[in-house]
């Protein structure tokens, strides 16, 4: 029985026990479904990059808002050498890929370099 106006039709689920069905028909009737705003879409060959600018007065180079914190630069080569013996257990199990021997190996000849002992 479809809906009366724009919308979908009243479905039920199926397998239900009885009266069920009835129930949920009633309250896709008494609740019925909104009805979406379709998507904008753009028409083929239409260039949005050519509208004209919401903001003549700004200029380009105007930064949005605060930029954000910077990356440290350097490694705590402490925390580093911490957690190389865990990393080498890791390093060191049957299942442990060479990638992961590699890196170990690597972190390892940096904290020894950096002279963290």
């Amino acid at each position: 029985m479809p809906r009366k106006g724009a919308g979908q039709k009243i479905q039920t689920a199926t397998g239900q026990r009885y009266g069920e069905a009835k129930a949920q028909e009633d309250a896709q009737r008494q609740m019925p479904l909104p009805v979406m705003p379709s998507a904008a879409t753009a028409s083929p060959g239409e260039n949005r990059l050519n509208r004209p600018t919401e903001r003549p007065a700004e200029p380009i180079q105007a930064q949005v808002g605060p930029l954000p914190p910077r990356p440290q630069e350097g490694v705590d080569n402490t925390a580093l050498y911490a957690q190389l013996p865990a990393l080498e257990g890791i390093a060191s199990q049957p299942g442990a890929t060479e990638q992961t021997k590699a890196f170990v190996r690597q972190l390892r000849m940096v904290a020894m370099r950096n002279g963290v002992r």
